[in-house]
């Protein structure tokens, strides 16, 4: 859980997005579907404008929550 809440840190910091990616990868290797850090991977892609990489991620996000609204909205707001 500390990795989740120092992700959360970085995220606001625009020169650490790259690093976040980095430590979500690392998380991910670990739990593949561990939905905060997909979630927070995918705010960074977005950031740093890698819609393509980002739209993957929110496919995964919706693979495991595919009602969630929010993720929903992130995707069209991607796409758009």
């Amino acid at each position: 859980m500390l990795l989740v809440e120092e992700l959360i840190e970085r995220i606001s910091n625009t020169v650490e997005k790259k690093k976040v990616k980095s430590l979500c990868n690392k998380i991910l290797k670990k739990d593949k579907n561990n939905f905060n850090a997909l979630a927070i991977k995918f705010s960074a892609q977005f950031e740093l404008t890698k819609y393509t990489e980002a739209l993957k991620t929110c496919d995964k996000l919706l693979e495991l929550e595919p009602n969630d609204l929010v993720i929903i909205y992130a995707k069209a707001t991607t796409l758009y």
